[in-house]
């Protein structure tokens, strides 16, 4: 049986597009993997809307309250320092979130008004200052890892 010259070029060009679509969905996959993962820094320092730091690493989590004498009301007490290990799954959801919050052009700004809050970014040698809205759910949460329990407790 002879093959109909029309049918030989489409059962070609089918063989064609099935070897383009591997590397081609593989590559895709990749794309959107990277663009899913977060930017992973080497340490973060988080400031509060009262200027309290959280410096995050990879293995640890430090508040560093201010004191009266360092609040501009000389009135506010930021409370007491602490400091907790953490572990990977911590260190990679903190990312995310900071990300996910960082990445949303609506809350970045250009200067630091209240309540806002800022993110020093540090990858390496590389530092960057990221200013933000306040969102209170990310400042809870990071807030709540003195308490947490983790594979490090």
């Amino acid at each position: 049986m002879e093959v109909n010259p029309i049918n030989k070029n489409s059962f070609q060009t089918n063989i064609k597009m099935k070897k383009l679509i591997l590397p081609f969905a593989s590559l895709l996959i990749v794309l959107v993997f990277m663009n899913a993962a977060p930017k992973e820094y080497t340490k973060i320092t988080y400031l509060d809307r009262n200027n309290c730091k959280l410096e995050i690493t990879p293995t640890t989590i430090s508040y560093i309250p201010i004191t009266k004498a360092e609040s501009s009301s000389g009135m506010f007490d930021g409370g007491e320092p602490w400091k907790k290990e953490i572990d990977n799954d911590v260190w990679f959801e903190i990312n995310s979130q900071i990300n996910a919050h960082i990445s949303n052009k609506k809350n970045i700004l250009k200067e630091r008004v209240k309540p806002s809050v800022a993110f020093v970014l540090e990858q390496g040698k590389k530092k960057k200052t990221v200013i933000a809205t306040y969102n209170a759910e990310l400042d809870e949460y990071l807030k709540s890892l003195k308490t947490l329990k983790t594979k490090m407790d």
